[in-house]
């Protein structure tokens, strides 16, 4: 259920720290978060939603230097052999969110901003009336 959940509801129900939400808009195969492409599939061209939920997992980011998905970050914690990114975004739908990253691959000291790409298998997109997972 973790792994694909079925609505937003269940999304949000599992997970700690909790899933990462943000408002998104489908392009046909693709969703945009700030005007720029996070995510890609083809199930989406199916969809006659055009305003959707993006959720990712708090695993689900990868630092790229290319990534598309800025995020505004406030502080770090260690949690034990990862650091937790406490961090921001103006399209997200909570005031703060929690990335977790294995501390051996990143140094985020002094970083106002990060940039990811979001892993497939730990997003996932909902129609933002239904609820219901579309990707």
């Amino acid at each position: 259920v973790y792994e694909q959940p079925e609505n937003l509801f269940v999304a949000k129900f599992l997970g700690t720290p909790p899933i990462n939400l943000y408002n998104g808009v489908v392009e046909g195969d693709k969703v945009l978060i700030d005007g720029k492409v996070v995510f890609e599939s083809n199930k989406l061209k199916d969809s006659k939603a055009k305003n959707v939920v993006v959720g990712v997992r708090p695993e689900g980011y990868e630092i790229s230097e290319s990534g598309n998905l800025t995020i505004d970050a406030l502080f770090v914690e260690t949690i034990g052999r990862d650091l937790a990114l406490v961090a921001s975004h103006k399209d997200a739908i909570t005031e703060s969110m929690r990335i977790i990253l294995n501390s051996d691959d990143v140094d985020l000291k002094g970083k106002k901003q990060v940039k990811f790409n979001l892993k497939p298998r730990k997003t996932f997109i909902f129609d933002k009336e239904s609820g219901r997972r579309i990707a």
